[in-house]
């Protein structure tokens, strides 16, 4: 059985793991920041599977605040540029 996030669209799933290359925490970030940024643009739906997220403990980390910033911002967008033009 697949976990699940993949009840929804798998590319909303694989946009947690499209993190450029960097070190590992800012891929940790990424991963973080992109679950946060999904749960503040989706639907119902997808809030009820993606929350926000953030280790308190790292954000004092330039890299991983780093990639937290960043990984808000692609998936934020990302999502929603496909909901405003109706593309999902």
């Amino acid at each position: 059985m697949a976990g699940p996030t993949y009840a929804l669209r798998p590319y909303i799933h694989d946009l947690l793991y499209s993190a450029p290359p960097g070190p590992n925490k800012f891929k940790l970030g990424w991963r973080d920041g992109c679950e946060t940024g999904i749960s503040a643009a989706g639907n119902h739906r997808i809030k009820f599977y993606y929350k926000f997220t953030q280790q308190y403990t790292l954000v004092s980390d330039h890299a991983y605040y780093t990639g937290w910033k960043n990984g808000w911002n692609y998936c934020q967008r990302y999502l929603f540029q496909h909901y405003t033009r109706k593309i999902l």
